[in-house]
C-alpha cells in the first residue's frame, strides 16, 4: 500500500514537471524549473495571480546581451547580473508583492504585475530577443500562478511537451501496476508458505495411540465361597481319616 502511495505521489510530481511552462489565458504561465524558450510582446512583464501575500518566490534568469555596446557599464557591473545563472544570462527575482529585482511591482487588484524596465539598460542587462524570441532557465516559482504576458511557446515546443507528458503518463502508470503486481505477488507468497507451515507441523506430528491400561484387580473372595472351601476341605480330610482307619482294621 505504501508502494502504492509513493508511485502515485511521483506520478503526480512528474506530470507537473513534465512541462516548464504551459499557455494560459493571457500568456504563458511557468510551472517549474528548466530552460524555456519564449515568443514575446515588445515588452516583457510578468502576473502572479494572488489576492493576498503569496507563499515562495519567483527566480530565472533572461538571456542577455553580454555584446552590448554599452560596455562602460560591465565595468561597475549590471546590478542583477549573479554567479547563479548561466553565461550571458542574468537574474529577475520576485521576493514578494512588493519587492522584485530588476522589476518594478504594481498591484492590480487580485494581481501584482511586474514590469521590467528595458529603457533602464545601465542597472539591468539588457534583453537578448531575436525576432520576438527569448530564452529564459527557471530556477525558482512561487507557489501561485504565474503568468508572462501576452507570451507564446513555439508550436515544436507545444507538440514536444504534449508528447513528454503522454511518455511521463504512460511509465507511471506501468510502474503503479508493477507496484501492484508485487503486493499482490507478496501476498500470495505469504499465504501459501503459512498454509505449508501449517500442513508440514500437521504431518510431522506424533500420533499418539490410544491404549487401554487395564489394572488387574485383586481378586476378592466372598465370604460365602470361604466357607464352602473350608466344609469340602473337612469332608476330604474325614474321608482320608476315614479310609486309614478301614486299612487298619
Amino acid at each position: 500500500m505504501l508502494t502504492a502511495q509513493v508511485t502515485v505521489i511521483i506520478l503526480l510530481r512528474n506530470i507537473q514537471a513534465a512541462q516548464i511552462a504551459r499557455e494560459v489565458d493571457g500568456g504563458v504561465e511557468l510551472l517549474g524549473k528548466g530552460e524555456v524558450e519564449l515568443i514575446l510582446p515588445e515588452e516583457l512583464s510578468f502576473t502572479i495571480k494572488s489576492p493576498g501575500p503569496f507563499d515562495g518566490i519567483a527566480k530565472m534568469c533572461y538571456a542577455a546581451q553580454t555584446n552590448s555596446h554599452r560596455k562602460q557599464y560591465y565595468r561597475h557591473g549590471y546590478h542583477n547580473r549573479v554567479g547563479k545563472c548561466p553565461e550571458g544570462t542574468c537574474i529577475l527575482l520576485i521576493s514578494d508583492e512588493f519587492r522584485a529585482h530588476g522589476l518594478r511591482t504594481q498591484r492590480r487588484g487580485s494581481v501584482v504585475h511586474y514590469q521590467f524596465a528595458d529603457y533602464n539598460d545601465d542597472m539591468w542587462c539588457p534583453r537578448l530577443v531575436y525576432n520576438g524570441h527569448q530564452n529564459f532557465t527557471i530556477l525558482q516559482v512561487p507557489q501561485a500562478p504565474l503568468i508572462v504576458n501576452g507570451a507564446s511557446l513555439p508550436k515544436e515546443q507545444v507538440a514536444q511537451g504534449t508528447n513528454n507528458l503522454k511518455w511521463v503518463i504512460v511509465i507511471c502508470a506501468l510502474l503503479i501496476l508493477l507496484a501492484l503486481l508485487i503486493i499482490i505477488v507478496g501476498i500470495w507468497i505469504c499465504m501459501h508458505s503459512k498454509k505449508k507451515q501449517t500442513s508440514v507441523k500437521h504431518f510431522h506430528q506424533p500420533s499418539q495411540s490410544r491404549k487401554s491400561h487395564c489394572k488387574t484387580s485383586p481378586a476378592v473372595i466372598s465370604p460365602v465361597s470361604s466357607k464352602r472351601h473350608q466344609s469340602r476341605r473337612c469332608v476330604q480330610l474325614n474321608s482320608s481319616n476315614s479310609a486309614n482307619n478301614i486299612e487298619n482294621v
